[in-house]
Parts: C-alpha cells; structure tokens; sequence
C-alpha cells in the first residue's frame, strides 16, 4: 500500500521496518476466510467512514489468472 506493489525487493531488514510500515502493519487486521481459499479479500476502512473493498478469487499465477509473458520475464 506504501509503494504501490508487492514484489521481492520490499521485504529487506530496512524495508520493514520503516516507521511508515510499522504503523501500517498496527493498523493492520488479517483474518482467514476458508471460502477463499488461495484467494484474497481487501478492505482498506478509511478515517472519514469511507470503504475500499478489492478481491482476488485466484491468485496470480494459477491456471485461472496466469501471468502475462512480461510478468514471467521480470
């Protein structure tokens, strides 16, 4: 959410623990939904009452949402 992405290069010793991660991850809740399986489900509550929902039924790279031929050669 900090960066735009999530790739590799973000998970260094410095990376998290930038304050501007720390306090995100605080703010942060996960739960496991057992009907998503691999899938993911986002909500991002704001201040102001105001929701941003995205969902993800199948993960990047399986048969249902394989990568692009770009995404394989980065």
């Amino acid at each position: 959410m900090t960066e735009g992405n999530v790739t590799l290069d973000k998970f260094t010793d410095e990376k998290v623990n930038d304050p501007k991660i720390t306090q995100l991850i605080e703010k942060t809740e996960a739960k496991l939904v057992p009907e998503l399986k691999l899938g993911a489900k986002v909500i991002v509550k704001m201040k102001n009452g105001d929701e941003y929902k995205r969902e993800l039924k199948y993960p990047k790279g399986s048969p249902e949402n394989p990568l692009s031929i770009d995404e394989i050669e980065t």
